[in-house]
């Protein structure tokens, strides 16, 4: 059974569902993405730094408040990746980061532009490269750099757009996609989650989200406000591993008269559940390829029963699932299927608890294909990879060292992109490895002991120059503008 066919069915088997189901095809769904956004920045943690305006709409219960889980690796690409597809990254999107590639497949933008949906976006140039469907007419790319020393006011034109966004154009989408960059290249700038100009980045933003809740709740439509980081951030700023800082960021959820009660007990999201929840909002089926699940944020008990059965019907239609698992997600759809048909006006008859367990199976189905369960250890992949290239590239190119003046041209390219990604913390590193992995690859060809010296050398000097420049731009050049603020 298809998805617009199971729509069909519940309609036909509870009236309830009519409401229910035009209700999604009239809501407004804002997404503010915040790039390394951590967890501690908005809850009641030991960070010293808080989204204060943003921290007291959870106080009242405007906006729910969510630990959102990620695996590693924890750059943006991975990110960006599991946001918007519901499908895990790997360690290769690390080598990939910040390349310019179309992200394949069924993703959030594919899904909402078949099902003729008007989508705007507020973001940087690589979110365009990445999903061009959100290139629409009316989108605009308010940030086109990634230099790490306009942090400051990186935002801002993403800011003074944000009244054309909600205001100007707000009969022109019905999903709003806003992207703030400058907290994260603020973390790898300053290399620290603290500091005045740290304070001054979250309370710029904590003012843009108030601005965009405020006028948001003033309107009559339905709408649902979301906001999230594609990761946290270290003590240092930093982010790409597997800690527990940079695995953990902030997500908020704001719905049209609904009130959430935020207790002392962290609620938690997996990254991946966002995808499938937003499309949701709209009673669109996921994404194909996602192990993402639906979110229904809600205690009505008829929507439950209706997320549920879809979750279920997603596994079993695009996953291949031992006959253990087959038996017990048809047996819940069955069960819930019998309530919908048998209670449809008595909702206090509903058995929750047939509804508790079945929702227990669909987490059980989940973590079946939560491949990066648990993390590994960045350290090892990483030498798990280099290990690999160097093996099949001694299989594939035993002549690999008469390729002199190949091997000159390669060793300068790749130098020079290192040097030129200093300013680029995740850049970076990524270049500073390939780098390493590339003399590691010439090194064991030689078989004079001199020449594998000087390679041991050069791999150490450039061991020194990456820590230089990663001193220069997070020391020299912050000091300058801190220099530049204060003369203004």
């Amino acid at each position: 059974m298809k998805h617009n066919e199971t729509l069909e069915y519940f309609k036909e088997q509870c009236y309830i569902y009519k409401n229910l189901f035009d209700k999604k095809n009239n809501v407004k769904v804002l997404f503010i993405l915040v790039d390394g956004l951590p967890f501690r920045f908005i809850s009641n943690t030991t960070s010293s730094l808080k989204f204060q305006k943003v921290m007291n709409l959870t106080y009242n219960g405007s906006f729910g408040l969510y630990k959102s889980l990620s695996s590693y690796p924890t750059f943006t690409l991975s990110g960006m990746k599991r946001l918007f597809t519901g499908r895990d990254a790997s360690f290769m999107d690390s080598i990939f980061n910040l390349g310019s590639s179309i992200i394949s497949g069924d993703t959030l933008f594919t899904k909402l532009d078949e099902n003729k949906k008007r989508i705007l976006c507020l973001a940087d140039y690589l979110i365009f490269s990445w999903f061009p469907n959100i290139s629409t007419k009316d989108s605009v790319k308010t940030i086109t750099t990634t230099d790490l020393q306009h942090f400051e006011d990186v935002d801002r034109k993403t800011g003074n757009y944000i009244d054309y966004a909600i205001k100007d154009k707000y009969f022109n989408w019905d999903f709003l996609l806003i992207y703030f960059l400058g907290l994260d290249q603020a973390g790898h700038y300053l290399n620290s989650d603290k500091g005045k100009m740290m304070e001054k980045k979250i309370d710029e933003l904590d003012e843009y989200i108030s601005k965009i809740y405020n006028y948001m709740s003033s309107k009559n439509e339905s709408y649902v406000i979301l906001i999230s980081g594609d990761h946290g951030m270290t003590f240092l700023g930093t982010h790409g591993g597997s800690e527990k800082e940079e695995t953990e960021s902030g997500f908020l959820i704001s719905m049209k008269n609904t009130i959430f009660n935020n207790s002392k007990d962290t609620k938690e999201i997996n990254q991946l559940d966002i995808t499938p929840t937003i499309l949701n909002f709209y009673g669109i089926e996921t994404t194909k390829d996602s192990i993402g699940i639906v979110n229904g944020f809600t205690s009505n008990l008829h929507e439950k029963i209706y997320i549920t059965i879809v979750n279920l019907k997603h596994f079993i239609l695009n996953f291949q699932l031992d006959e253990e698992f087959l038996d017990e997600a048809e047996k819940c759809i069955v069960l819930l299927s019998d309530e919908i048909k048998n209670k449809c006006e008595n909702v206090d008859k509903i058995n929750i608890k047939k509804i508790l367990k079945c929702e227990e199976t669909v987490k059980k189905l989940q973590k079946l294909f939560l491949t990066n369960t648990p993390t590994p250890n960045h350290v090892i992949a990483y030498s798990a990879f280099i290990l690999a290239i160097i093996g099949t590239c001694y299989y594939l190119l035993v002549e690999f060292e008469n390729l002199k003046g190949l091997n000159v041209i390669f060793f300068i390219t790749i130098s020079l992109l290192f040097m030129g990604s200093s300013f680029i913390d995740e850049a970076s590193d990524v270049w500073f490895f390939l780098l390493q992995t590339f003399l590691v690859l010439q090194m064991i060809h030689f078989k004079n002991g001199v020449k594998i010296f000087m390679t041991f050398k050069i791999i150490f000097l450039c061991s020194i120059m990456h820590c230089l420049m990663q001193y220069v731009r997070r020391r020299t050049l912050v000091r300058t503008l801190v220099e530049r603020r204060f003369s203004d």
